[in-house]
């Protein structure tokens, strides 16, 4: 199985509720989460109560092959209790939000995994992974949340032969 792991680029097709710790507004959201390791100095905050944050990535380069899941990995931390949040992802022009987490008091990452796309019901594809978005959804205000990216896992095609779903004439 190869990986491969994709940043926030640009902010999506949401941006309700979640306002940057620096300038307390919703420009460029995308850029408080996109770190390599997690920087928890500065954060997104649900401060506009319940809603919904995407972001989008750059598309794949030259990986090919089967894609056996899309795993959305989110760091968050609450301010007071019962706070709670959903990984959301956007294919096409369908959002999906996943299982609920209660937020921790300590700065805790968390992730979801998608094994097909939910708004087709079938494997995902590289168009699929080149046009999605991910975020989260929130319950309420007093959320932190300081970092974003999602874990393309997949089955490289063999050199020289397509992947196993493609039917090979000749």
């Amino acid at each position: 199985m190869s990986t491969l792991t994709l940043r926030p680029v640009g902010d999506g097709a949401e941006s309700g509720g979640w306002y940057n710790s620096v300038n307390w507004d919703q420009v460029n959201n995308w850029s408080y989460l996109d770190e390599a390791v997690a920087d928890d100095a500065d954060y997104l905050n649900s401060l506009g109560g319940a809603g919904r944050a995407l972001f989008a990535f750059a598309d794949h380069g030259v990986e090919t092959g089967i894609i056996s899941s899309v795993t959305v990995y989110f760091r968050v931390w609450r301010e007071s209790s019962g706070r709670t949040v959903k990984p959301s992802i956007r294919s096409g022009s369908t959002t999906t939000d996943g299982s609920s987490v209660t937020a921790s008091s300590s700065a805790t990452t968390y992730n979801q995994a998608w094994n097909t796309n939910p708004t087709t019901g079938s494997a995902w594809t590289w168009e699929e992974i080149d046009s999605l978005q991910a975020g989260l959804w929130v319950s309420n205000d007093a959320v932190n949340w300081s970092w974003l990216y999602v874990v393309v896992t997949y089955t490289e095609a063999a050199a020289g032969k397509p992947a196993a779903n493609v039917i090979w004439i000749g």
